[in-house]
Parts: C-alpha cells; sequence; structure tokens
C-alpha cells in the first residue's frame, strides 16, 4: 500500500485538481502562480490517500488551508505571516501536551482567532465531491 498526496482547489463552487508542483512553487518560494486570482483568497482541499498500484483505496488524512493571492499572483506575505503564526501556535501546543505540560490560554485562544481566518472545512456535499473526484481520477 502507498502512500499519494493530491490537492484540490475551490474557488466559486468549483473543484479543480492542483498540480503539486504548482503549489509547491507558489507556497515555499513565493512564485507568482495564480494571476487570475488577485486579490482573492484559494481554499486549498490537501488529502493524503491510500492506494494499490492500480487504484485509490482510502483516504487516510485531509486538512484544508486558505491562502490569500496578492495581486501579481504570488501569496499574500502579511497572510502568510498569520499562517505561520498559527503553525507555531500549534506546534507549541502539540509539544505542550506531549510533555504533559500545561497549555498556554491565551495562546490557545490566539490559535483559535487565527484558525477562523486561516482554515476553512469544507461542508458534506462538499466534501462528497472531492471524495468522488478524487476516486474517479
Amino acid at each position: 500500500m502507498a502512500l499519494r498526496s493530491h490537492s484540490l482547489l475551490y474557488h466559486n463552487d468549483t473543484l479543480t485538481p492542483l498540480p503539486k508542483a504548482k503549489f509547491e512553487r507558489f507556497y515555499f518560494k513565493g512564485s507568482a502562480e495564480f494571476p487570475q486570482y488577485a486579490g482573492q483568497n484559494l481554499y486549498v482541499a490537501h488529502f493524503v490517500l491510500e492506494a494499490t498500484n492500480v487504484e485509490i483505496t482510502g483516504t487516510r488524512n485531509q486538512y484544508f488551508s486558505v491562502h490569500r493571492v496578492a495581486e501579481d499572483g504570488s501569496p499574500d506575505e502579511a497572510f502568510r505571516a498569520g499562517q505561520d503564526r498559527l503553525i507555531q501556535l500549534r506546534n507549541a501546543e502539540d509539544k505542550a501536551a506531549a510533555q504533559g505540560n500545561l497549555i498556554n490560554a491565551s495562546d490557545q485562544f490566539e490559535r483559535k482567532r487565527l484558525e477562523r481566518t486561516y482554515d476553512w472545512q469544507p461542508d458534506h456535499a462538499l466534501m462528497q465531491r472531492m471524495i468522488r473526484m478524487l476516486f474517479d481520477h
């Protein structure tokens, strides 16, 4: 059993497969990959899928993220700074919990506030559309 990574872009009620290399250039290198979405938010669904050599057999994990696009099609840096802060807070919380330490309440409130901006959850119908799209590929 192998694991495969797939991402879908959700925009204006349309789902589009998102090539891994394109997203990585956008997110990690700051490349202007999405000029057509300038000034807008991209909603990205990331899936880790279980697969055989022939077909996808199940989902292992999924997460959903929001990315604001700057006027030139690159990531909006101010928005990205907020995403980075959310990642820091989650990592600190995970580390504290693993060590049996108390979790800082102010950090927890900040994390929840940031999650409202930088995370999204598809409704049931959209999730079903995503699953069908992934398994029909």
